[in-house]
């Protein structure tokens, strides 16, 4: 059982909260209004787990707070109202863990498992073998191997990214600078703020945008020139 800790006002919202990660089989060791009073019983409480108001990040690092902010043991979920202007500027991409506001409970706990089971990852030494032609992502209550070859590209949906094979598409919370950093440069490449896509299954390319499997994506203007340089266009 994994402790979590909420700060998130009007209380209300934080109760429905707290119900949700009982239910996910989770002890919630603390439920604030506000980050002075969380930050007073963190060593206490010690949560593996933060449930906190995107608009109260600043203040968690204003408070300078390493031990909750930076040491990397502490999972942070950010919770976004829908109609955030972070989200709509795209710089929720910054944060690891986003949660947009009315929270699904399935979401939640799914997301909560996905980030234990990312911390539980980091801290295993690493070792000198891995499977490089192959992703796991979560699908329902298992992980499956998902071919680098059989995925055709990769979208950011707002909190979540979208990964499009010709068989399935997969839905992972990590946002697309976990998955560039991820996946090999060699054959994907990014085209655009919220699409990677694998350059083996490019059909057609206009000037703006390119055509794979039927569907049409747009390409950035920044990322234009390096698309087309890796085509043999004659």
């Amino acid at each position: 059982m994994s402790k979590v800790s909420i700060v998130e006002n009007p209380p209300i919202h934080a109760r429905e909260l707290e119900l949700f990660c009982n239910r996910g089989n989770h002890d919630v060791v603390g439920k604030y209004q506000n980050v002075d009073d969380f930050i007073r019983d963190f060593e206490r409480n010690s949560p593996e787990v933060v449930l906190i108001d995107a608009h109260l990040r600043s203040q968690l690092y204003e408070k300078n707070t390493p031990k909750i902010t930076e040491n990397g043991q502490v999972i942070i979920i950010y919770m976004f109202a829908h109609f955030d202007p972070a989200l709509l500027s795209g710089a929720w991409y910054n944060y690891q863990f986003v949660a947009i506001k009315p929270i699904q409970e399935i979401k939640l706990q799914e997301m909560i498992r996905t980030a234990l089971a990312t911390k539980l990852s980091a801290s295993v030494p690493a070792v000198n073998y891995s499977l490089t032609d192959r992703i796991f992502v979560r699908d329902k209550y298992r992980y499956v191997a998902v071919k680098l070859s059989e995925i055709y590209s990769i979208k950011a949906d707002r909190c979540y990214t979208e990964i499009h094979t010709k068989t399935k598409r997969y839905i992972a919370s990590e946002s697309l600078n976990h998955f560039e950093e991820l996946i090999p440069a060699k054959n994907f490449i990014r085209i655009h703020r919220s699409w990677i896509i694998n350059m083996h299954y490019v059909d057609a390319i206009e000037e703006c945008r390119l055509e794979i499997q039927g569907q049409m994506i747009p390409m950035g203007k920044t990322y234009r020139k390096r698309i087309k340089s890796m085509l043999n266009i004659i």
